[in-house]
């Protein structure tokens, strides 16, 4: 909660292996020595999925809108996500920027798409009418 910025918050999560995991890959089979850490993708997809949303639930518990306002900070300067339903969402028109579009589109996808509920969704509506 003390860390400001996403920064110092990456640099709290950024943790090395032990040193056996170094010269081993598999379990009991040395491999060529490597520092191995969490990679940047996974990091952001940790920010994202749960220090972001548990910072945020923690400032509405605590009634301090600083820390929510922080927490959307976050989430408005990360990259968004890559995946399925991000790429559908571009494919169809919608610019996807940062982790806040991201995390929008999936709850739309989730409330509106999965459950064929087009006529009560904005982009849906929209998109029937003009077909």
């Amino acid at each position: 909660m003390a860390a400001e910025t996403l920064e110092a918050v990456k640099a709290i999560l950024e943790i090395k292996t032990s040193p056996y995991w170094e010269e081993h890959f598999t379990f009991k089979k040395t491999s060529p020595r490597r520092e191995k850490r969490v990679g940047a993708s996974a990091l952001n997809l940790i920010l994202i999925n749960t220090v972001i949303p548990f910072l945020y639930a923690y400032g509405l518990h605590k009634a301090e809108d600083a820390l929510c306002e922080r927490a959307t900070r976050f989430l408005e300067a990360l990259k968004a996500e890559n995946n399925h339903v991000t790429r559908l969402w571009s494919g169809a028109g919608l610019p996807v920027y940062t982790a806040a579009d991201s995390q929008v589109l999936l709850q739309l996808q989730k409330e509106y798409c999965d459950r064929k509920d087009c006529l009560r969704c904005r982009f849906g509506y929209e998109y029937l009418r003009s077909k």
